[in-house]
């Protein structure tokens, strides 16, 4: 009986190691993502504005970014970049309420 209590604290210290190593490059991902997203011109500031406080996503097929040359840079058309906006900013306020929770040491819901 003893022994399977240590497996499992192993097993559960070794997935929150893991847990913790998914979270930090999700959210090494998510800052990369958001600084791309902040380089780009726009062109229609309002809508992109009312885009990014807007909780609905839409589900839409994935399109792929086009590259650009060998700077790394992606363009995508004005939509797509919206409903990048729009993803974004849910998953800001889903990492800010992760965030809180954990801070609270509350159960992730």
């Amino acid at each position: 009986k003893g022994h399977s209590f240590i497996s499992y604290r192993i097993f559960y210290a070794d997935a929150s190691s893991v847990q913790q190593d998914d979270w930090q490059k999700e959210k090494r991902d998510f800052l990369q993502s958001m600084s791309r997203i902040s380089t780009m011109p726009r062109k229609n500031s309002a809508v992109a504005s009312s885009a990014t406080r807007s909780s609905q996503v839409p589900t839409t097929a994935a399109r792929q970014p086009v590259s650009v040359g060998h700077s790394g840079i992606e363009l995508f058309p004005l939509s797509d970049k919206n409903i990048l906006e729009k993803k974004a900013s849910v998953y800001s306020d889903v990492v800010k309420n992760l965030n809180d929770t954990r801070e609270r040491g509350l159960p992730f819901n």
